[in-house]
């Protein structure tokens, strides 16, 4: 039976904003409850640096995975590579703790608990991101994100307790963000499916030259943004302090919903593409439609926070949070570069056979990464000293400019452009939808109880009205 991609698309959307709706109404009573210092070392110790450490226990094995042909082969590699690689990060971060939380900013009185959640958070992260790309592989599309849901909806039930009694003990908060992240090993386990995945973990097999580098190509595009935006964490708490990194947060987390629209591309990118004949995906093809739907949305978010991104952190965050609004729309244009940059690179990586073609995939990034920690500290003394306060801007600056120039350095040396076909194809129609939304919202200027639904009244009808979107992807939904 063909597998209907809208479908599952719209399935993973589901999970996706489970998971996200969950880890902002998390956050939303955290920012309200707490202080934003407390809030900031939560964010940092019980996400931020787990995420950073989990990419680095999983590497590019992860993306072996979701081969939808060779992938599961290596499972069994990959599951005790991630534990040999995370024993040995956990040695190493023992013995420099107070190197490591003193240079954060972080205060020494709680190190063993904030190294503990770390440690916890890394190794069950870890595990699950291989497990989540095995059933990717598989073409399993529900569990995963069923798995990716789990544990931010176990930290808004585990929120709401204390919220109830009103006491929000901060010990027991953040040890408890880390024991969510091991639920879906639970679950996985005890899943009735269990026999389909886990007797692939028996073989340890290592992945010969070409699957490496295929893997090492697709870690990269993956987990550039990641790596970035834990880079400029790590630096504004050590340049500008905790409560400056809670800011920060909070700006992800507003326009954190672009994130389901990249998550669900890349998610089916690669099965899909490893899986079918090179013809099928063309810009005209229902994957191609897809695509361009989740961007379209993905412009249509930009109108709605550049306009009324205040009104927005007003209503889910304290006043004390208002100035992680302002710049939420430089980090929107940098997600939407992304955007085209994994697409036109997923799919290359996806349909080449020869090893020369990933090189440039893993370079190019390779070199842009490092300047993410030392951009950003250039970029907050520049504009620091231009006036612009302590130079926060900076942060926001150093992470578009970068994403836009690992775009167009894909585009440069990709060895096939046909791809950006997929965002050529009525591109006028798109630019003419937005167009008009941004043009009668800038002219009229209405309020966000009104502008935020006018504008979606606007655009999205526009974009069916142009056959910028065919209907008939939705009606398959329906039938």
């Amino acid at each position: 039976m063909k597998k209907n991609l809208t479908l599952y698309s719209i399935i993973l959307i589901i999970f996706l904003i489970i998971q996200r709706g969950s880890g902002l109404f998390t956050k939303l009573i955290l920012a309200k409850s707490i202080t934003p210092y407390e809030y900031g070392l939560i964010t940092l110790i019980a996400i931020s640096l787990p995420a950073l450490f989990q990419i680095a226990i999983c590497l590019n094995f992860s993306h072996i995975l979701s081969h939808s042909k060779e992938g599961r082969e290596y499972f069994g590699f990959t599951i005790l590579f991630s534990l040999i690689i995370g024993l040995i990060i956990s040695i190493i971060m023992f013995f420099s703790q107070d190197f490591f939380f003193n240079y954060l900013n972080v205060p020494e009185n709680h190190k063993l608990l904030f190294y503990s959640v770390i440690i916890i958070s890394m190794f069950s992260m870890g595990v699950v991101v291989d497990f989540q790309s095995l059933l990717t592989g598989l073409r399993l599309y529900s569990i995963p994100g069923l798995v990716v849901a789990m544990p931010s909806v176990a930290r808004l039930i585990f929120v709401l307790i204390f919220f109830t009694i009103n006491r929000f003990p901060f010990e027991i908060i953040i040890t408890f963000f880390a024991i969510s992240n091991a639920l879906p090993l639970i679950y996985l386990f005890l899943s009735k499916k269990r026999k389909i995945y886990l007797s692939y973990i028996k073989s340890i097999k290592i992945p010969p030259r070409n699957m490496v580098a295929f893997g090492t190509a697709l870690f990269i595009v993956g987990s550039y943004s990641t790596i970035g935006v834990a880079l400029i964490k790590i630096v504004i708490s050590h340049n500008l302090g905790i409560v400056w990194q809670a800011y920060f947060d909070v700006s992800m987390t507003l326009v954190s919903i672009v994130i389901f629209f990249i998550g669900t591309m890349n998610f089916l990118a690669v099965p899909e593409a490893t899986n079918s004949d090179k013809d099928s995906l063309h810009h005209k093809s229902e994957f191609g439609e897809v695509s361009r739907l989740l961007f379209s949305f993905m412009i249509f978010l930009f109108i709605v926070m550049y306009f009324y991104s205040d009104f927005i952190a007003g209503i889910f965050f304290s006043e004390d949070y208002i100035i992680a609004a302002d710049y939420c729309w430089i980090l929107i244009i940098g997600y939407i570069f992304l955007y085209i940059q994994n697409y036109l690179v997923n799919l290359n990586i996806s349909y080449t056979t020869n090893f020369r073609d990933y090189i440039w995939h893993i370079i190019i990034p390779l070199m842009l990464l490092p300047l993410f920690f030392y951009a950003t500290q250039y970029m907050i003394i520049l504009f620091s000293k231009t006036g612009f306060g302590n130079g926060f801007i900076g942060a926001y600056i150093t992470y578009t400019l970068l994403a836009i120039t690992l775009t167009s350095c894909s585009i440069l040396y990709s060895n096939d452009l046909k791809y950006l076909n997929t965002f050529k194809y009525k591109s006028n129609k798109l630019i003419l939808s937005f167009t008009i939304t941004f043009g009668v919202l800038f002219v009229l200027n209405p309020p966000a109880l009104i502008g935020i639904p006018a504008s979606f009244m606007i655009f999205i009808p526009l974009l069916f009205i142009s056959g910028y979107l065919e209907k008939d992807i939705f009606l398959d939904i329906i039938r």
